[in-house]
C-alpha cells in the first residue's frame, strides 16, 4: 500500500495551508504540532501501531481530498436547469474525463518539476470524484508564478563588473511552474454547476480569469458537442447582493469591508485582530449612523467551524467602482481556510 504520509508530503509540495491542515487534524482527534515536519514526526507512531494505523491512514487520504476539493478557492457558481444538468452529468461521467493526460499517471500527487515544465498548457480533466450529492470532476493544469529574491552583489562575474560597475544587492528574477487543481462540480438535486479554482493566493484576478474562462470554454464546448446544448453556463450567480446579507447578518465576523458613501468617500476598513468585527468598531458605528445609506462594494467574513477547529472565510472582492453600477454584478468569490465539505457548504449557505 502506498505510504500514507505521500498524502501530507503533497499538501505540503502545493503549498496548501498548514493552518487548515493542522485544523483538518484536530477535527479526526490526530496529533498536531507546530509546524509539517514536527507534526509529521507526530503522526507516524499512530501509523505504526496496530490499533489505530487504518484510522489514521483513512484520514490522512481524506484530509488530502478534502483539502484539494475545498481549501482556499476561488468560486463561479452557474444556474443550469435541472434537465440539462442531469443529460449533462450523464455524458461527463462517460467521456469527460482524459484518460492519458500529462498529470494522470502521478495523480492525485503533484508532478515532480521537470515533468511540470514538460507538461501541456492546457486544462485537463484527470479523474471523476464522487461525494454525496455531488460529481466532481477534477481538472489539472500549470501556470507560471514569477519569483523575485535579492541576490549579494559579489555574485557578478569579473566581465559583468567591469561592464555595468559595482552593486551592493541584484534582483534575481525566475519563474516557477505550479501545477493547479481546479474542480468542476455538478449538483443534479440543485440545478447547480460550481467551478472552484485553485491558486488564489498565488495568483492576481486576471491570471485566476483567464484559467476560468478557459474551463468554461471546455466545459461548454463538451455540451455543445454531447447534447447540442449551447450557453450551459450562461446564468452565473450574481454575489453582489450576499454583501448587504452578510453584513446584515448578527452571526460570525466581518473582518474588512469596503464600501462608499453618499458624498463620494471610498473607505476600506479592515481590523488588525481576526476576532474583532468592523461592525463594532466606534469609527464604523459612528460613521454608518451619519450616513444614510451604506453602499458596500466587497466584504470578507469568518466564522466558527461547524467542525470546531478553524474559521472558514468568505471574501467578496470588487472594485468601488462597482457600488455606482445601477446593476451591479460580482460572480467571483472567494471561500478560505475550509478543512472539509462541511466547512465549505456551511459558508455557502451563508452567502446562497
Amino acid at each position: 500500500m502506498l505510504n500514507p504520509l505521500s498524502y501530507v508530503d503533497a499538501l505540503q509540495a502545493r503549498d496548501v495551508s498548514f493552518t487548515s491542515f493542522r485544523n483538518a487534524l484536530k477535527n479526526y482527534e490526530l496529533p498536531v504540532s507546530t509546524g509539517w515536519q514536527q507534526t509529521i514526526e507526530k503522526i507516524i507512531p499512530g501509523l505504526k501501531s496496530a490499533k489505530t494505523k487504518e484510522l489514521y491512514e483513512n484520514a490522512l487520504i481524506r484530509i488530502h481530498d478534502d483539502l484539494t476539493l475545498y481549501c482556499d478557492k476561488a468560486v463561479r457558481v452557474y444556474d443550469v436547469e435541472k434537465v440539462v444538468l442531469s443529460a449533462l452529468l450523464d455524458q461527463m461521467v462517460k467521456k469527460f474525463v482524459s484518460v492519458d493526460t500529462d498529470y494522470s499517471k502521478d495523480f492525485p500527487f503533484p508532478l515532480a518539476v521537470e515533468d511540470l515544465v514538460n507538461a501541456g498548457l492546457n486544462v485537463v480533466c484527470v479523474e471523476q470524484w464522487d461525494e454525496g450529492d455531488r460529481v466532481n470532476f477534477m481538472l489539472c493544469s500549470k501556470q507560471y508564478v514569477t519569483i523575485r529574491e535579492a541576490l549579494s552583489g559579489e555574485m557578478l562575474g569579473e566581465d559583468a563588473l567591469k561592464e555595468f560597475g559595482v552593486f551592493d544587492e541584484l534582483i534575481g528574477v525566475r519563474r516557477k511552474p505550479v501545477q493547479l487543481y481546479d474542480i468542476v462540480t455538478l449538483i443534479p438535486d440543485h440545478g447547480v454547476i460550481e467551478v472552484r479554482l485553485d491558486g488564489v493566493k498565488k495568483f492576481n484576478a486576471d491570471d485566476i480569469s483567464k484559467r476560468l474562462r478557459n474551463i468554461e470554454r471546455l466545459v461548454s464546448r463538451f455540451a455543445k458537442k454531447n447534447l447540442a446544448c449551447e450557453g450551459v453556463l450562461s446564468s452565473s450567480v450574481n454575489f453582489y447582493p450576499a454583501i448587504r446579507k452578510l453584513y446584515d447578518s448578527n452571526d460570525g465576523v466581518v473582518g474588512e469591508l469596503g464600501h462608499v458613501t453618499d458624498a463620494t468617500g471610498v473607505f476600506r476598513e479592515k481590523m488588525r485582530h481576526k476576532s474583532k468585527d468592523v461592525r463594532k468598531d466606534p469609527y464604523h458605528h459612528g460613521g454608518t449612523e451619519a450616513v444614510v445609506d451604506l453602499n458596500a462594494y466587497s466584504i470578507s467574513k469568518h466564522w466558527a467551524s461547524p467542525l470546531g477547529n478553524g474559521n472558514p472565510e468568505v471574501s467578496i472582492p470588487a472594485h468601488f467602482s462597482i457600488a455606482s453600477n445601477p446593476n451591479p454584478t460580482i460572480d467571483m468569490l472567494h471561500v478560505l481556510s475550509c478543512t472539509s465539505q462541511e466547512d465549505y457548504d456551511f459558508v455557502m449557505n451563508k452567502v446562497l
